[in-house]
């Protein structure tokens, strides 16, 4: 959403709305190497772009993990599980839900 669409203060005003701690990841911006279907032409290259996203979420060993991008939360979900990552992946507006 940053990049694309320029939103960036939202989505952490919802986190912050939620309760929870927030703190921002290292290279937030930099692409998660989903890119729509991009990981599907490219998986190894996608694969490596996506484990530099994971060493930076590691880098701050977070419990949750929230993205408002739909690509970056199956990406990740997929580095995660493949790299025995115990954090959770949300989307923003889940964790908003969760504590209505």
């Amino acid at each position: 959403m940053k990049k694309s669409l320029k939103i960036s203060a939202e989505p952490r005003k919802i986190i912050a709305m939620t309760g929870h701690s927030y703190s921002e990841l290292p290279e937030a911006d930099w692409c998660c190497g989903a890119g729509g279907s991009f990981n599907l032409q490219h998986y190894d290259l996608s694969y490596n772009i996506g484990l530099r996203k994971i060493k930076n979420i590691d880098s701050i060993n977070p419990d949750i993990v929230a993205s408002s991008c739909p690509g970056c939360i199956l990406q990740i979900l997929d580095l995660a599980s493949q790299n025995n990552k115990s954090y959770k992946i949300k989307h923003v507006i889940e964790l908003l839900a969760e504590n209505m």
